[in-house]
């Protein structure tokens, strides 16, 4: 190894030892609850989930499942077919040699 390419291993050597301790101090500020987590590794919080309503014959102001009445699509006009032409007979190009 030429004396040239010592300090290019060397700068690269140190960045990757910075990127470690960055990574080694965030990892601990996350594990003593200094910084919070991303996203995707933040705890996950539970859904309280609803409770049930159970029928009852008295009359209740819950919503039913009931379908809404929708008007009736008017018809519409529907238009004629046009006439289709027929084919005409094309001569076919003959070749002169």
């Amino acid at each position: 190894m030429k004396s040239d390419s010592n300090g290019l291993y060397n700068t690269i050597t140190i960045f990757f030892l910075v990127l470690t301790v960055i990574v080694f101090l965030c990892s601990l500020g996350m594990l003593v609850r200094v910084i919070q987590p991303p996203g995707l590794l933040a705890p996950h919080t539970p859904i309280v989930p609803t409770p049930n309503v159970l029928p009852s014959v008295t009359p209740t102001d819950t919503p039913s499942s009931t379908p809404t009445e929708t008007q009736t699509p008017t018809p519409t006009r529907t238009v004629p077919p046009t006439r289709t032409p027929r084919p005409s007979l094309t001569p076919i190009p003959t070749s002169s040699s």
